[in-house]
């Protein structure tokens, strides 16, 4: 059955934490990931947390296996997990359209 996982991955070496959302097919592929990042002035992700604008990103390529810290947030009916998977990806659009620009 399909799912909607939160996630939880080491960064910088385990000194810290970054969350996301995980959309999981009937066999546990990764089908899609929602991150958080700030964008850096070429709009790519920036990982170093320091200044940038906040945005979403849709399948930025952050390692998700079996050994991730996860937690199960939605499961059921393909349609009912797509629903809220969609929905998600409507807040990514309305999220991105607000520039929040973060300085240090």
């Amino acid at each position: 059955m399909p799912k909607i996982i939160a996630a939880q991955a080491p960064v910088l070496g385990g000194a810290g934490q970054h969350n996301f959302w995980v959309l999981l097919g009937d066999n546990g592929q990764v089908l899609s990931q929602l991150h958080g990042f700030q964008a850096g002035p070429n709009g790519e992700p920036s990982t170093t947390g320091v200044g940038g604008t906040l945005r979403v990103y849709n399948n930025y390529g952050m390692e998700f296996n079996s050994s991730t810290s996860q937690q199960v947030v939605f499961e059921g009916e393909a349609e009912a997990v797509a629903a809220r998977w969609n929905a998600a990806l409507d807040c990514k659009t309305l999220i991105n359209e607000k520039i929040t620009v973060i300085t240090r």
